[in-house]
């Protein structure tokens, strides 16, 4: 991935509004002290899921669900792929 003008070597270029950052500590954001991490993140969207009556849902499954949408709209296959972060289809 291309890094944004003023990136200082973190994943995802300069600070987001709010204060967001993406770095490649193993978190996936930071927002002041608290981290969210994969394992985190994983656990917040399976236990979000089961209290909307949603079995098995998983950050795999949303990965599934958003690249069959983009499909579905018109998206290209090599896109979708881009996005995803394949390297070849």
């Amino acid at each position: 991935m291309e890094r944004a003008e003023g990136d200082d070597g973190n994943w995802g270029g300069p600070p987001r509004p709010g204060g967001l950052r993406a770095q490649q500590s193993g978190s996936v954001l930071i927002t002041g002290e608290e981290r969210l991490t994969t394992r985190s993140l994983a656990r917040d969207i399976a236990r979000l899921g089961a209290a909307a009556g949603i079995t098995e849902l998983g950050t795999h499954r949303l990965r599934h669900t958003a690249s069959k949408r983009w499909l579905d709209s018109g998206v290209t296959i090599t896109a979708v792929a881009q996005l995803l972060g394949h390297a070849r289809l």
